[in-house]
């Protein structure tokens, strides 16, 4: 299994785009100083469709679309756009949107994992949470194949599916075309997993187990919405310095000094609004007193997560296999124990 994990490529190093920001609470020390929230997660039951948003604690909310926002620079996030957004939620999409371009001409094997991956981490920016469908019978797949160890996959079986363990399964799963040689060599040659990222719209299957990937933050949209009427304003700077930055392409010596020049005159221009832009982030800071609190422990229905901190910070937690879905019987015995219990607690809290 050691020499299967050093081979393994980490799930989610493909969005490097937010290492700075897992780098800033990486040392486990931090994790007394940071807000604590609990989301709420409806349970996976077996029929019903998977829901993609999250109740969170007062003065929080779900994902982290807004902190993204407020801590990126006004001149990029016009260009990943090609516009000022309306929205955080607009410029994760565009984020997204460039990456999977990216990934899609770089490895084209790979794109039909990263058109559900992406998708999925910008959903769960914007909403709260991803969800990944999986069977706890792949794992034995593991051990039959002589990649992993049957002690420590029977853990795994006891206290839930961990980041490594469902990151093999991803990146061996015939959804995208996959297979645990992959990950494992000749002796994986063959043998896949049923692994999947699930989409908005999907329902849970009798039979299959799932884990959610959740974030959450703290309430930032008032300071998101005024940042961006800020950078409506400055609309016109952005567009100007994109020529201007043009035209440095490949200018003489002469021209570029011309050109900064220009540019420190633009900036002069628009000094005022590109202080209120600042002054905003400032006032952010205050609010959230620490880099820390951007991200606070989660925990789901009020049960431990594991933390990722390797690339997208997020808070993981197996819920296992679906729950079955009632049957017609026992809807009927419910509707009759919601009778009872009603009357019990009418004549509990009347006094004669």
């Amino acid at each position: 299994m050691k020499t299967l994990k050093k081979s393994l490529a980490l799930l989610l190093s493909a969005v490097m785009l937010f290492s700075t920001f897992a780098f800033v609470v990486a040392n486990a020390d931090y994790d007394q100083q940071r807000l604590k929230v609990n989301v709420q997660v409806t349970p996976p039951v077996a029929g019903k469709t998977a829901d993609f948003t999250i109740k969170t604690d007062d003065n929080f909310v779900p994902g982290f679309a807004d902190v993204l926002i407020l801590n990126s620079d006004p001149v990029s996030v016009y260009e990943m756009c090609g516009k000022v957004p309306s929205t955080s939620g607009e410029y994760v999409e565009a984020m997204f949107k460039g990456a999977m371009k990216s990934t899609s001409e770089e490895s084209p094997k790979d794109a039909k994992y990263f058109n559900a991956y992406y998708p999925a981490i910008g959903q769960m920016m914007k909403g709260g949470i991803a969800w990944i469908e999986y069977d706890v019978k792949d794992l034995q797949k593991l051990v039959d194949a002589g990649l992993a160890d049957q002690a420590e996959v029977d853990a795994v079986m006891k206290d839930g599916l961990n980041l490594d363990f469902i990151g093999i399964l991803l990146q061996s799963s015939s959804e995208y075309g996959y297979s645990f040689e992959n990950i494992g060599g000749e002796k994986g040659k063959g043998i896949s997993s049923s692994a999947r990222i699930m989409a908005p719209g999907d329902k849970f299957k009798e039979g299959k187990s799932y884990m959610c990937w959740c974030e959450a933050s703290i309430d930032l949209k008032a300071e998101a919405a005024e940042w961006l009427n800020v950078l409506k304003a400055l609309e016109p700077y952005f567009k100007k310095d994109a020529e201007i930055s043009k035209k440095l392409d490949g200018a003489t010596e002469e021209e570029r000094e011309d050109l900064n020049a220009q540019r420190d005159a633009l900036k002069e221009e628009y000094a005022k609004d590109l202080e209120k832009a600042t002054n905003i982030a400032k006032a952010v800071m205050n609010k959230v007193g620490n880099h820390d609190n951007y991200y606070p422990v989660v925990t789901v229905n009020g049960e431990k997560t594991e933390e990722n901190r390797k690339s997208v910070w997020c808070a993981i937690y197996d819920f296992g296999e679906a729950e079955k879905e009632p049957t017609i019987l026992d809807k009927i015995i419910e509707f009759f124990n919601s009778i009872i219990e009603f009357f019990k607690n009418l004549f509990t809290s009347i006094k004669f």
